[in-house]
């Protein structure tokens, strides 16, 4: 949506509607910096979604000028939408200053800071999802921060001066790529297979995004390409959407980068289809390969099926099932 125009001291958002950056992000440790100037009419929103609506996990926080707030909204699920309000803090800006608005994704928790350029001042709101079984209502509290960096114009006129991500320095970096078993959905932080594994090894990353496709990783990959990974690891398939060209494409794009690739099986799924999904990926890629079909299976043999025991949902890993995942990693 055409909201604003670039000028020579920025982006003026002079309009109503939402413009998203074409780069999905879901690197789980990060920060989002705008550097703006507002009016005394001003009602804007900085947040996370897909480009073109629907991302599982999209985060909207607002400030708004007239009625001295910053939000933070809930699950953000509808770009054409503002959902309602979940947490507030008063907010009565000196519109004369610029503001450094910073978004926060700290694993599950969202979080805004808006400092006063002048005063030093900050003013900030957060929530923590707590994503395990049987919480629907928190799960998303807030949303996820995944997605396409997003601005929304929905009152009054605000000027963006510069806009950029930062996510931690790592040192060879190994970036954990997958959906939402590599994000972690209901199990509890600490206890997601790439939680298990940092404490071995501190250069792990994780960039997971529930509900996503391989497509999706692709995109990611592209995006943040800048933290110079030195492997990544990927675990997709289980929402669908793989084909040996698709697989292609994403052992290209990662070995373009030289970086190595680890491309795993998708753990047991309840109908027997990661038998077919596994085997795809067996004849699209001869490199390594952690074996999660062999984890959550019973007895380690996907032709017996999904070790229920292993799982919180249809497919989902349990803590005991992330765990089985993790010990995989050793011996593949």
């Amino acid at each position: 949506t055409a909201i604003g125009s670039k000028t020579q001291n920025g982006f003026e958002i002079n309009g109503i509607g939402n413009m998203v950056l074409n780069h999905s992000f879901s690197i789980e440790n990060r920060i989002s910096v705008f550097k703006v100037h507002l009016e005394s009419n001003s009602n804007i929103g900085f947040g996370y979604i897909a480009n073109g609506g629907y991302a599982p996990g999209g985060t909207l926080f607002t400030i708004d000028v007239p009625n001295k707030m910053i939000n933070l909204h809930d699950y953000w699920s509808d770009a054409s939408t503002v959902p309602t309000v979940r947490k507030s803090a008063s907010f009565n800006p000196n519109v004369s200053h610029d503001f450094v608005v910073t978004m926060i994704k700290n694993q599950r928790t969202n979080r805004i800071e808006v400092y006063d350029y002048v005063t030093g001042d900050v003013t900030s709101v957060d929530t923590t999802s707590t994503a395990v079984l049987n919480d629907v209502t928190n799960e998303f509290a807030g949303g996820r921060q995944n997605g396409c960096p997003s601005i929304v114009g929905i009152a009054g006129t605000c000027l963006i001066k510069s806009f950029r991500i930062v996510a931690p320095s790592v040192s060879n970096p190994v970036i954990i790529y997958g959906d939402s078993i590599t994000e972690g959905d209901r199990v509890e932080l600490g206890s997601r297979y790439a939680d298990i594994i940092k404490q071995e090894n501190s250069n792990v990353m994780v960039s997971g995004m529930s509900g996503t496709t391989i497509d999706s990783v692709i995109d990611r990959i592209r995006s943040e390409n800048a933290l110079k990974p030195k492997t990544i690891i990927v675990t997709i398939g289980t929402n669908g959407g793989n084909s040996p060209e698709k697989i292609s494409a994403l052992v290209k794009e990662v070995t373009d980068m030289n970086c190595q690739l680890i491309l795993n099986h998708i753990p047991a799924k309840p109908d027997g289809s990661h038998v077919a999904v596994n085997n795809m990926i067996e004849q699209s890629w001869n490199g390594r390969s952690f074996r999660f079909d062999l984890a959550t299976s019973k007895n380690n043999d996907p032709a017996q099926g999904q070790d229920t025991s292993l799982f919180a949902d249809e497919f989902h890993p349990n803590a005991a099932g992330h765990e089985n995942m993790a010990k995989r990693t050793y011996l593949d």
